[in-house]
């Protein structure tokens, strides 16, 4: 075996140890998993088989399995999360840096899964976890794809099918993922087809787009079927947007009369002064009445008896008059909406001095105590993932953790990549866009500054920047690799 050979083997030994290394201390320093209201919610919806919409049941569903075959609590779907994060990132180490960036790339690779804005939330069993998991090991299988006529035909049939499936999968845990996927299935077109031009390129990110929506359709149809109760999530976001534009009216008489056509069931008060009070961009639940199924009904469940947010009581006439009042609001109040939707958007930017909500989140039983009644507890955080939450939390007023910042930085990738278009850019046009689309979609949909809303545009934007910067990590593994060849020789 010769200078060349060993070396090769030490690299590929070397960095699948990274990988592995990284996994272990994923699960070994988030274990069991951290909880929140949320994640409560969902482990108790798998294990009563009693399964609403609020959340895509999908999940839910899965966590029930999960559990039923490690040991109960987070720590199964913690695991099955890690992997899929750690997975994601070997196949992208392979694709996309072995032959542009060898091991130094694959350090800074495993690095960037340490990065605080990333780690701080990484060990959370959240919908936006998963699904950050799953596009982010669809990317990297994406990346091993070739075209049919390559000599690896049925690896690139089966490789497709599998990132179709796992684009699925994130649109099925997450609703807002369908807007992330479309860049990343045409990533995929791209790859099969060798598209090597922008116009190609185009080509491929409206046929993505079909298949997003397509997507989207399919998963809104399964959760549809496992769902044993509707909640109308949508609800929410609607009274949000129309409390937005009472506000924003300056006319008293106009504020009172569109308050007047919000159902009755979800007023505090006859009038709209407690509206005008209450309204804030940074949070919607204090406007309305937000449990309106125990104003009519008994809760049909355990956990609805705990104050779990639910529009099920609101009858269908209830629900279409919402609708129409919301669709309106384009027509009517375009202005107003557009100021109140960029107020939401600035707190989700962090373009204010506040907070961002649970930049970091380590705690083992972070949910409502009551929910401690039915689900009990886990074993408490301990000592370092106490102290780690602290530590990266008192960082949040930082520009590292401020969405805006990875936002620009987005652009400007953007902007070098299609000026200076070549053929290894399309990879990172196409993961900058999922993460970029992404976050603009938050203006339309957003509730509330979560900082998990924005965590996929940071890794996307990261993880560009990466890709963007391969040469000179090329240039370092050359350097590394020189002395390690004198070494051997040695």
């Amino acid at each position: 075996m010769n200078i060349d050979e060993l070396a090769s083997q030490r690299k590929n030994h070397l960095t699948s140890f990274f990988f592995v290394a990284g996994f272990l201390l994923y699960v070994g320093f988030f274990y069991p998993g951290f909880m929140s209201t949320d994640s409560a919610v969902q482990i108790l919806q798998a294990r009563q088989g009693f399964f609403s919409d609020w959340h895509p049941p999908a999940m839910a569903y899965l966590w029930g399995l999960v559990e039923s075959i490690t040991v109960p609590g987070p720590a199964g779907m913690l695991i099955l999360q890690s992997a899929m994060i750690w997975g994601g990132a070997f196949l992208t180490y392979r694709a996309y840096f072995r032959q542009q960036g060898g091991t130094v790339a694959a350090i800074f690779l495993c690095l960037m899964l340490f990065f605080p804005p990333i780690f701080g939330i990484a060990g959370v069993v959240w919908k936006d976890i998963f699904m950050w998991g799953l596009l982010f090991l669809a990317f990297g299988a994406a990346g091993h794809i070739s075209p049919p006529g390559h000599r690896h035909a049925m690896q690139t049939c089966i490789l497709t099918i599998l990132v179709f499936m796992l684009l699925l999968a994130a649109i099925l845990v997450r609703y807002d993922a369908a807007i992330a996927v479309i860049p990343l299935a045409a990533l995929v077109f791209s790859r099969v087809y060798n598209f090597v031009s922008l116009r190609q390129l185009t080509i491929s990110l409206t046929v993505g787009g079909g298949l997003a929506i397509f997507g989207l359709g399919s998963a809104i149809a399964l959760n549809d079927q496992l769902s044993d109760r509707k909640d109308h999530a949508w609800v929410l976001l609607s009274v949000f947007d129309i409390a937005g534009v009472i506000v924003k009216l300056e006319n008293q008489e106009d504020q009172q009369a569109l308050y007047n056509r919000i159902p009755e069931i979800m007023r505090k008060e006859e009038t709209v002064d407690a509206l005008l009070h209450s309204y804030s961009a940074r949070y919607c639940l204090t406007l309305f009445v937000y449990e309106p199924v125990a104003l009519r009904s008994p809760p049909p469940t355990p956990i609805d008896s705990l104050g779990m947010i639910s529009y099920s009581a609101l009858n269908s006439t209830e629900l279409e008059q919402l609708k129409q009042l919301w669709l309106s609001l384009i027509r009517d109040y375009p202005l107003q909406l557009l100021t109140h939707r960029m107020a939401v958007f600035n707190h989700v930017l962090g373009l204010t001095p506040d907070h961002l909500w649970s930049p970091s989140m380590m705690k083992t039983n972070g949910f409502d105590g009551k929910l401690q009644a039915l689900y009990g507890s886990n074993p408490e955080s301990t000592y370092l993932q106490k102290v780690a939450e602290q530590q990266i939390a008192s960082l949040d007023r930082l520009w590292l953790f401020r969405p805006w910042f990875y936002l620009i930085l987005a652009l400007d990738i953007m902007a070098v990549t299609l000026l200076r278009f070549r053929l290894d850019y399309i990879e990172i046009i196409l993961l900058n866009m999922s993460g970029f689309l992404h976050e603009l979609a938050l203006f339309f949909i957003a509730p509330s500054p979560d900082f998990r809303y924005s965590h996929y545009l940071i890794f996307t934007t990261i993880l560009s920047f990466l890709l963007l910067v391969r040469p000179s990590l090329m240039r370092l593994d050359r350097k590394r690799l020189g002395l390690t060849r004198q070494q051997i020789s040695d």
